[in-house]
């Protein structure tokens, strides 16, 4: 076979492969507290001794592992179909050779690895371009720090005996060859950039979800380099989300580390920096010096959740009780979801008798959205806690899946099962008081950018 013909192939089966490993499932996730907190207390009384998790300085390689295969023990608790696993891991059986050949061989045919001569701050691995993940990890390292998108892998000698350790120190790691095949691909990814750019810290902003993080830690540590999260959406509390262990943690605010002790969640070093965007929409939005109240109701698609608990229907009878005031209505979907979004709305449309206007994500910024609005409504998504950061009035569609959280109880925050009477909720006034203040610094520390308060950092 030609060389070129040869790329290809190895082109189209890695894509394949990585979107079979990569992509996420949501048959049956919930977060029922009860079920999440027994979940963990299970895990940890199958894999860790007394003190394990408690340790004052870094973890062994050992506890790394296990905090890993706890997390993907959590995680399987999402994904719980056992035909689904047993595929999962037949194919990984099947491939976990052939991916380590693959990539070692892609490393030492190279001619001359580069190597950069100076070394980098922080390397942020990233596919998502925009203020989401890059804005808070320049405001972490403004100086010499890059972002990467991470789509190149290697292997050498060293990281072959890294894995091979895996298992001599904790041999039932075998017994998880999904876990093995997903760390072995990270791996990969990491030793690449270890190599090629001298950094002194990795940061990979989706990593505290993911059950590889904690073993990812433990080789970050074998080369001198730290491993960093940086908090970039809301994490509630759920099995998916505990033991993960990192050097170190910038996170929003007090809230979120009480809740991340909670599902055994370590780090070195927890750093309270709050949330530069919550900042700036509070900013602009509360320097707003337009007198007239904006009627009107912004509905931000949140997916899957809104379409795997049919919420068209909670939805209308929302909108209808907002209609009696004469409220205009908007719908703004998820930059992502685009064609969710839109299948979505039309069945929305299908129940109701109003005009919905929609935001494009891709033309009108979502402060601007937010702040042309009176009242967002949404479920599980950023752009709820942003709104109400900004200090707009907002409705969370209940769902079994979502744990409601201490931010939930704010006064501006209405958390609408069907049936509920909205009236009063429409016709109160925006809540400013000394509580709701404490509430949102608990939850965005230092949200307020006209109170320059130095971060803080906690054990």
């Amino acid at each position: 076979m030609p060389p070129g013909e040869a790329n290809l192939m190895l082109s189209f089966i890695k894509k394949k492969f990585i979107r079979y490993f990569e992509t996420p499932e949501f048959n049956g996730f919930t977060f029922n507290t009860a079920a999440h907190q027994k979940i963990i207390s299970d895990i940890e009384s199958k894999l860790f001794e007394i003190g394990d998790l408690q340790l004052g300085g870094m973890s062994t390689l050992s506890i790394m592992i296990r905090r890993s295969i706890g997390q993907f023990l959590g995680y399987k608790y999402w994904n719980s179909s056992t035909v689904d696993s047993l595929l999962r891991n037949t194919t990984s059986i099947v491939l976990i050779p052939g991916s380590i050949t693959y990539y070692f061989l892609k490393r030492y045919l190279k001619r001359n690895p580069k190597g950069n001569s100076k070394r980098l701050a922080a390397v942020l691995i990233s596919d998502i371009s925009g203020d989401l993940h890059v804005h808070p990890f320049k405001n972490a390292y403004p100086d010499g720090s890059i972002v990467v998108k991470g789509n190149e892998w290697q292997l050498t000698w060293k990281d072959i005996i890294f894995i091979a350790n895996l298992i001599t120190c904790y041999y039932k790691i075998i017994f998880y060859p999904e876990l093995v095949m997903r760390v072995i691909r990270r791996i990969a990814q990491y030793s690449f950039i270890v190599e090629e750019m001298n950094c002194a810290t990795i940061v990979n902003m989706s990593a505290e979800g993911s059950p590889w993080s904690s073993i990812l830690t433990a080789y970050c540590r074998m080369h001198n380099v730290e491993h960093t999260q940086i908090m970039h959406g809301i994490r509630l509390f759920s099995s998916q989300m505990a033991f993960a262990e990192f050097d170190k943690y910038f996170i929003w605010g007090e809230l979120h580390f009480e809740e991340f002790k909670k599902m055994h969640v370590r780090a070195n070093r927890f750093i309270i920096i709050g949330n530069s965007i919550h900042k700036q929409i509070h900013r602009e939005i509360s320097m707003d010096r337009c007198l007239r109240p904006h009627k009107k109701l912004l509905i931000c698609f949140d997916y899957p959740i809104m379409t795997l608990d049919q919420m068209t229907f909670q939805i209308s009878d929302v909108i209808k009780q907002f209609e009696k005031y004469e409220w205009e209505i908007g719908f703004r979907p998820h930059p992502r979801y685009t064609k969710e979004a839109l299948s979505f709305l039309s069945e929305l449309k299908d129940n109701i008798t109003s005009e919905i206007d929609v935001d494009n994500p891709n033309e009108i910024s979502l402060l601007n959205s937010i702040r042309n609005s009176g009242v967002i409504l949404s479920c599980y998504s950023d752009a709820l806690t942003d709104a109400w950061i900004a200090g707009k009035k907002c409705i969370c569609i209940y769902s079994p899946r979502i744990l409601l959280q201490e931010y939930h109880l704010s006064k501006n925050i209405k958390t609408f099962s069907a049936g509920d009477d909205l009236t009063d909720f429409i016709l109160s006034p925006i809540a400013k008081d000394n509580e709701e203040w404490i509430l949102k610094n608990r939850f965005s520390y230092n949200f307020d950018s006209s109170l320059e308060v130095d971060n803080y950092v906690t054990q």
